[in-house]
């Protein structure tokens, strides 16, 4: 097992993944303080909240601190009465907890957090949660029969033989999404088929998760050389730096990140962790390949990543960049570096000399350099690798108008809903009864919160023909897609576009904004508009759609024609990828 070469977080480990309370009203385990936590200064906190109320103070039973002063280990127990919830560690009540008088724990379920942190800090990050049922009996009638599912027919059942001491370790940030949670089942069920060991690390998921999920800081402590990671990056946070620094073979999967400037206004926090990204490009230069979520994203990222690392060259020599973009640089350091450089690729970049430079030397050079290197390409797939099978998926009735527009993706800026509530204005002027229904899941709390605002206030005449459904389930998406007349997206997202892609498995016509998605996936079928478009043609379109059957029948079949000529199917990249990583030399 290697050691990382780097401090490692502060964090905790712990065995068990969910806790019943015994016939004495009481559990106990005990926890292995790690990295940082190690040091002088943190604590340690055991944080209760109801699991049907994680609010304060009503659902919050209270929190138990103790100091960690170098222990190796802390024995944990929590016992329960009618006064409520006591911790004990190391076999001592604390003296530094707030508890909740009022509050009802007989026969609830509730949600403990381990948290590690500095004594002067005030954050507490919930990323861990851990169920804690009231019995033995309730934690049984929680477990849900899991089936990982099966692979699609045109999907190989053994792909090739994978060393049997060789463990594939899927990380993501946050298992949160429902994007991220399609391609986590995805894989699991890839490797599981082909006798893969593997298992699955986060940063952020939920309780339920956990059964199958460890905290990607255990990987400080569990990666192995002879490891293969595969991290899929989707936004910032701690899981890049613990995954770059490791050792052992990695394989980043980029999927597209949108402008964080879009999220400011709505999640300011959020915006934040896709900001920091741009100041930790040097870590995914640490990957031994990278896979993409689209040809749009591959292109995006493979530049940005030349200029870092062609900037990160220039510094080694004396140079600098100027706040207008401007490349400043030491002529004696383009003479010693260029008097040496090998013939290979390479790359011209225009260098503005300092003031104070000899006379005899231009203000401007053109430096031919060579072009320096960034992890290798292992190919472009989607976060879903293969096509959902509806026919195994039942019906679920939920509310919606007799005759609508559907639209389904997160409620979050890059989604534009607000463009759908506008071009649907448009339509109901001129359609008495005609409604539109967005299924989605929450994302960006204040971004929904707008939607209602706009709902309510800008477009209240049509307030009653505007159906928002959150965390919408597989059931009543089915139930949507078999009614709606049309599937309609103004997304702006240039990943990978999976309601399209389920739009077009019941033969919906597709009405969506172009970009580099939505052309790959439709071609020249569907209709597909700019943003120079006025909205009122695009709602003269969609109407034509509803009412002229013969119009319907004509797109609808023009799509059937694209989507024969386009296989989705993407494990062989994947596995591929893994290949090519394996056999790469160190």
């Amino acid at each position: 097992m290697e050691k990382m070469s780097h401090p490692t977080p502060a964090y905790l480990v712990i065995d068990e993944n969910e806790f019943a309370f015994s016939d004495k009203g009481e559990i106990t385990f005990r926890v292995f303080p790690k990295g940082e936590a190690l040091t002088s200064g943190n604590v340690f906190i055991v944080d209760i909240y109801a699991a049907d109320d994680h609010s304060h103070p009503n659902g919050h039973s209270g929190w138990w601190e103790y100091p960690l002063t170098g222990n190796t280990s802390v024995d944990v127990r929590v016992t329960y009465s009618e006064k409520g919830l006591t911790v004990f560690f190391n076999g001592e009540s604390t003296q530094t907890f707030w508890q909740n008088d009022k509050f009802h724990i007989a026969g609830r379920t509730l949600i403990m957090h381990l948290v590690v942190r500095e004594w002067r800090s005030t954050t507490i990050l919930f990323n861990d949660p851990i169920s804690v049922y009231p019995d033995q009996k309730t934690l049984e009638a929680s477990k849900p029969d899991i089936n990982p599912g099966d692979l699609p027919d045109d999907i190989p059942l053994r792909w090739f033989i994978w060393p049997a001491q060789q463990m594939v370790k899927i990380v993501f940030g946050s298992l949160n999404s429902k994007g991220s949670q399609t391609l986590c089942r995805q894989l699991s069920v890839l490797l599981n088929k082909n006798n893969i060991t593997f298992r699955i690390y986060a940063h952020e998921y939920s309780n339920i998760q956990r059964r199958s999920v460890q905290p990607v800081e255990y990987l400080c402590h569990d990666a192995k050389k002879e490891d293969l990671i595969f991290f899929v990056l989707a936004e910032g946070g701690p899981a890049l730096s613990i995954v770059a620094n490791l050792s052992c073979k990695k394989i980043l999967y980029h999927m597209h990140l949108p402008d964080y400037r879009r999220y400011q206004a709505f999640d300011a926090e959020f915006a934040r962790k896709l900001e920091e990204l741009a100041d930790q490009q040097h870590l995914i230069m640490k990957f031994d390949g990278i896979c993409y979520e689209s040809e749009y994203t591959k292109n995006l990222v493979t530049q940005s990543l030349y200029k870092q690392a062609s900037l990160s060259l220039l510094e080694e020599w004396g140079a600098c960049q100027t706040p207008d973009g401007i490349v400043a640089i030491s002529p004696i350091g383009i003479y010693d570096k260029n008097s040496n450089s090998p013939k290979c690729s390479t790359e011209t970049l225009f260098c503005t000399l300092p003031k104070g430079s000899p006379e005899f030397l231009p203000q401007r050079l053109a430096l031919t350099m060579t072009k320096p290197g960034i992890p290798q390409s292992l190919g472009s797939f989607p976060p879903s690798l293969w096509r959902k099978n509806w026919d195994k998926v039942d019906e679920e009735e939920c509310h919606h108008p007799e005759i609508f527009i559907l639209s389904v993706g997160s409620f979050r800026p890059d989604r534009h809903h607000e463009t759908t509530l506008q071009i649907f204005s448009e339509v109901a002027k001129r359609h008495p009864s005609l409604g539109l229904v967005i299924a989605g899941w929450p994302f960006i709390n204040g971004y929904w919160d707008y939607l209602r605002f706009l709902r309510e206030n800008i477009y209240s005449q049509y307030a009653s023909r505007i159906v928002f459904l959150q965390s919408c389930n597989e059931r009543q998406l089915k139930y949507l897609y078999k009614r709606a007349k049309l599937f309609f997206s103004a997304c702006s997202h240039e990943g990978y576009s999976g309601s399209i892609i389920d739009a077009l498995s019941f033969n919906l016509p597709i009405v969506s904004r172009q970009t580099k998605s939505t052309a790959s996936l439709l071609g020249q079928s569907g209709l597909q508009f700019n943003t120079s478009i006025q909205h009122s043609d695009i709602a003269h379109d969609i109407l034509n759609i509803c009412l002229d059957s013969n119009f319907h029948k004509s797109i609808v079949t023009n799509q059937e024609k694209n989507i024969r000529q386009r296989k989705f199917l993407f494990a062989n990249i994947f596995f591929e990828s893994l290949q090519k990583t394996t056999l790469q030399k160190s």
